[in-house]
């Protein structure tokens, strides 16, 4: 397999978000919680460890004797470790449609609804201020401000809005998009690393991996 195959694979995994827990839990240590850092990491590594598995299974394949085996049934019925599916410790990823649609319904819509108070008398520069108000809060929301969208949700004295806008907000509180690329909310990433199930890399035993023990893969028999 080239570079080129073993970059891709490792590239799939992380866009599937099918990574491989110890080295995601690796590459988060490395990157100090950023997970754009973080994914980069994941592919070295992944790759590395690629070439490596490539090394080691073309050197038994070579000292091996091949001696045709009857497959055993009852182990035919077992899944294999190809078979697993790897647990994914990533929090998933959320849109953000309604952020950028209601932004623009507001900078359009939004100000439009005010073109009438031009007419009535004395309310012009009043007008004028909630305009350029509203679109500086509205400009600033396809920013991906949070506060920027948390003040113009209660403005909007609307109590559906509020609601919507609420849980919309409230669920990507803590995304790194609207956190100008950092984690807030790093210690649950961390708790979330915490005691996933993995396999030893030399024998293959089922064993628990900690996130404060990213770098040990082996069971307590192959240390």
């Amino acid at each position: 397999m080239s570079d080129e195959e073993y970059y891709l694979k490792a590239t799939n995994e992380v866009d599937n978000e099918e990574q491989i827990p110890a080295q995601w839990a690796k590459a988060l240590a490395l990157a100090e919680g950023d997970l754009a850092k973080a994914k980069y990491k994941y592919i070295q590594l992944r790759v590395d460890d690629l070439k490596k598995s490539e090394i080691i299974d073309s050197d038994t394949a070579t000292d091996s004797i091949n001696i045709p085996i009857a497959p055993n049934k009852v182990d035919a019925d077992k899944p294999s470790k190809s078979d697993t599916i790897p647990v994914n410790i990533q929090s998933p990823e959320r849109g953000f449609t309604w952020w950028q649609v209601w932004a623009w319904l507001g900078l359009t819509l939004g100000n439009l609804t005010l073109v009438p108070l031009f007419q009535e008398p004395g309310l012009a520069s009043f007008a004028l201020i909630l305009i350029a108000g509203n679109s500086v809060l509205m400009i600033m929301i396809l920013s991906f401000s949070k506060y920027a969208f948390l003040i113009a949700t209660i403005l909007s004295l609307n109590p559906i809005l509020w609601v919507i806008n609420g849980i919309y907000l409230k669920n990507r509180w803590n995304h790194p998009k609207i956190n100008g690329g950092e984690v807030e909310n790093f210690s649950e990433i961390s708790k979330s690393a915490k005691g996933h199930q993995g396999t030893c890399q030399q024998c293959g035993a089922k064993i628990t991996i900690n996130y404060g023990d990213a770098y040990k893969t082996l069971c307590k028999q192959c240390v």
